[in-house]
C-alpha cells in the first residue's frame, strides 16, 4: 500500500510540476525527463526497501543502521569508516534514513535498554542524507510528502537541505503550506544554511525575486549568513534596500552586513538607512555599516553599536 501511494505521488509530481512550467516545448521536455528519472529513482529505492526491508544488507560488514552513529564519532577514523560505509552503500542506504527520520518515541511502549531516543535516530538519518548529498536525490519526493504532512517537519527539512540544492525546491513549497508547522519548519531549515552551503546561492537569489516575503525574507537571510557569491548576490541584496516593505528593507541590510568588508559599494545606503526614523531599520543599518566599513561609518558619524553595549552594559 505504500509503494501504491508513492508510485502514485511520484507520477503526479511529473503530471503537475511540469504542467504549470510556461516555456519551450524543448525546455519542457528536459524537465520532464529529469523529474521521472528522480521518480522512477525513488520507486526503485522504496520498492526495494518494501521487499527486502526484513534482511537489511550490509556493508563492511554491518548495516547501515548500524554505520550511522560512527558518522558522529569522536575518533577521526571511525568516522572515516562510517562515512566510507554510508558512501558504499549509496541509495541502498536510503530506505534506512527514510525509516530512521520518522523515528518516534513511542509513549508506554517499554523499549529495549540502551536503545537509542528517537531524536538522536532522526538526527542519524539526516547526517546519513549529508554523507550521500546528491546521491540521495531519489528520496527527494517522499521526504517531500513527510514534510508536508507536518508530522515531525523539522528533521524531515533539514534533511533536504543536506541533499543539495534540489532539496530546496520542496521548502520553498513548504513555506507557503497553510500548516504554521511546516512554515516555521521551512524556514528554520533555510536558517541553519551557512558558508558551507555556497551551492544554494542561485535558487535563493531567484526567491529573493519572489512577490511573497514568506519566500523572499527566509532567502535573504540566508544569503547574509552563507556569505559567498557576491558579485552576484550583493547586486540583488542591493536593490531590496529600497524595497517598498519595511522587513525586507531589515532582512536585506543584516544579510549585507553579513558580508562585511566586501559589500563596501554598499556603505553609502547602510549609512543613509542607519539615520532612518525606524528604530529597527536604524539599528541593525549601523551595525551593519560598521561591520563593512568602520572607517567609513566613523567618520559619517554613525554611533558603533559595539561601543555603546559595552558603555551600557548590554542594556538599553
Amino acid at each position: 500500500m505504500q509503494l501504491n501511494r508513492i508510485v502514485t505521488h511520484s507520477i503526479e509530481n511529473l503530471v503537475a510540476g511540469d504542467a504549470a512550467f510556461e516555456s519551450s516545448p524543448v525546455t519542457v521536455l528536459r524537465a520532464m525527463t529529469k523529474r521521472l528519472h528522480w521518480n522512477l529513482m525513488t520507486v526503485l529505492v522504496i520498492s526495494s526497501a518494501c521487499v527486502s526491508f526484513a534482511g537489511e544488507a550490509k556493508f563492511q560488514g554491518r548495516t547501515v543502521e548500524e554505520w550511522l552513529p560512527g558518522l558522529s564519532s569522536p575518533a577521526p577514523e571511525a568516522k572515516q569508516k562510517a562515512q566510507a560505509a554510508i558512501r558504499l552503500a549509496g541509495t541502498n542506504a536510503l530506505p534506512t534514513l527514510l525509516r530512521l527520520i520518522q523515528s518516534k518515541d513511542r509513549l508506554g511502549v517499554a523499549t529495549a535498554p540502551n536503545a537509542p531516543a528517537a531524536s538522536r535516530l532522526r538526527t542519524q538519518a539526516i547526517s546519513g542524507f549529508e554523507v550521500l548529498g546528491i546521491r540521495a536525490l531519489a528520496a527527494i519526493p517522499r521526504l517531500e510528502e513527510l514534510l508536508l504532512s507536518g508530522d515531525l517537519p523539522f528533521p524531515v527539512a533539514v534533511a533536504l537541505t543536506k541533499i543539495g540544492p534540489e532539496g530546496l525546491m520542496p521548502l520553498t513549497r513548504a513555506m507557503t503550506s497553510e500548516n504554521d508547522k511546516v512554515r516555521s519548519a521551512a524556514g528554520a531549515a533555510l536558517d541553519s544554511l551557512d558558508s558551507r552551503a555556497t551551492p544554494f546561492v542561485a535558487h535563493l537569489l531567484k526567491l529573493c525575486a519572489e512577490n511573497d516575503k514568506r519566500l523572499k525574507i527566509p532567502a535573504i537571510k540566508a544569503l547574509g549568513r552563507i556569505g559567498q557569491n557576491p558579485d552576484e548576490s550583493l547586486p540583488v541584496l542591493g536593490k531590496l534596500l529600497e524595497d517598498p516593505d519595511s522587513e525586507v528593507r531589515l532582512a536585506a541590510v543584516a544579510a549585507i552586513g553579513g558580508y562585511g568588508a566586501t559589500a563596501k559599494s554598499h556603505v553609502a545606503s547602510l549609512i543613509r538607512l542607519a539615520k532612518s526614523a525606524d528604530p529597527a531599520t536604524r539599528e541593525a543599518a549601523r551595525a551593519a555599516a560598521w561591520r563593512v566599513d568602520p572607517m567609513l561609518a566613523g567618520q559619517a558619524g554613525i554611533p558603533n553599536p559595539v561601543r555603546q553595549t559595552s558603555v551600557t552594559g548590554g542594556k538599553d
